[in-house]
């Protein structure tokens, strides 16, 4: 069966006093209770160079809220495959209850200081790793090493991930907008060279990278239509009223949001009214909710 149809697009909620009739909202966190949206995406474009790694596990470093991380561990345990999570955190402090689950799971939590963990990009930190625990290296969020390489990857039509992003693009082509927000920006990595030319790529960058991925971008989507819109949270995962009592506004219109996401890509969408009246516009709902449990939200609202 085409992924297609397991991709629910409905439109977005109404808002009062705004014009909102010619947007869309892509549920991805509807494809699965556990592997929702872009995280099933991301883990299937692993697929074949972990097989050709021929290592039996899987490494990857994610933070004690970690919707990768909480993927992760759920398909090594569905699948047999024995998983390593290398976290930013305390081993000291109780586990989180997305840690919790994946410890359940059977994953192994390793915890790293800030100052190791801040060595996750280097390849010769990912090597080191690999090799202790006989692991295949997932980047951090489910990233490749680089999009270009993924995009090598995703060439075989045959490849489980690259048929994913294609289904999805088709989703998207029937927009002139596609709102997406981003952390390691490997969705849109994948996403944007599959994306028509009339199509523009919207992404609400979570992370206060002072410019890295915009000249990453830059570099590497030449010829692309894309645009990188900040974030109304000041760093990456920051809390706020605002973004609160946003997430209650919808779950009453039965949209669930996480703080890190899916709020930020609401409420910055609604700030930039200005870039998408008039269009017809696309939001993808990432999936990815562990971020409620953060903030004392249930995950299942």
């Amino acid at each position: 069966m085409s992924l297609c149809r397991c991709l629910n697009v409905e439109p977005f909620p109404e808002i009062a006093g705004m014009d909102v009739s010619g947007v869309a909202v892509l549920r991805l966190d509807r494809i699965h209770p556990v592997l929702s949206g872009n995280k099933l995406f991301k883990l299937l474009c692993h697929w074949q160079p972990w097989q050709a790694s021929r290592q039996p596990g899987w490494i990857t470093p994610g933070g004690v809220w970690s919707n990768h991380l909480h993927a992760v561990a759920f398909l090594g345990q569905r699948l047999g495959i024995p998983t390593t999570g290398l976290i930013r955190g305390y081993e000291h402090l109780p586990l989180t209850a997305t840690l919790q689950d994946c410890a359940d799971w059977g994953m192994q939590l390793v915890f790293l200081s800030k100052v190791e963990y801040r060595q996750r990009y280097h390849q010769a930190w990912q090597r080191h790793w690999s090799r202790v625990t006989d692991s295949y290296f997932m980047g951090e969020g489910g990233a490749l090493l680089t999009a270009r390489g993924a995009l090598a990857v995703l060439e075989n039509g045959k490849d489980p991930g690259g048929q994913a992003f294609d289904e999805l693009a088709r989703v998207c082509s029937r927009y002139d907008q596609v709102w997406l927000a981003v952390g390691s920006g490997t969705t849109a990595a994948h996403l944007l060279p599959r994306l028509p030319p009339h199509v523009v790529l919207m992404a609400v960058n979570t992370v206060a990278d002072d410019g890295a991925m915009e000249r990453r971008w830059q570099q590497e989507f030449a010829g692309r239509q894309w645009q990188l819109v900040a974030s109304v949270a000041r760093r990456f995962g920051a809390q706020s009223d605002v973004l609160r009592e946003r997430i209650l506004a919808f779950d009453q219109q039965g949209l669930p949001l996480d703080p890190v996401y899916g709020a930020a890509l609401v409420e910055t969408f609604l700030q930039q009214q200005s870039l998408w009246q008039g269009k017809s516009v696309l939001l993808i709902h990432g999936g990815g909710l562990q971020g409620r449990r953060g903030i004392g939200l249930d995950i299942d609202c």
